[in-house]
């Protein structure tokens, strides 16, 4: 549970929120066929926004 008793976030709270977005993300690049690190990191921006479900908010997650 990522919340404290009286509804306060812990300070690990935002970090988390990132990292799964981020394994959403990368869940995407999996699923359209992009496996390895080469593979994904010479993807120009067009191939990454014409994943389904994928925006420019959820790449920038990981350049943070």
């Amino acid at each position: 549970m990522s919340k404290t008793e009286g509804g306060d976030k812990l300070p690990f709270d935002d970090e988390m929120g990132k990292n799964q977005k981020a394994i959403k993300v990368l869940q995407r690049l999996f699923d359209a066929g992009y496996g390895t690190e080469k593979e994904i990191v010479n993807m120009a921006m067009d191939e990454m926004l014409a994943l389904p479900g994928v925006n420019v908010a959820d790449l920038c997650v990981h350049y943070q």
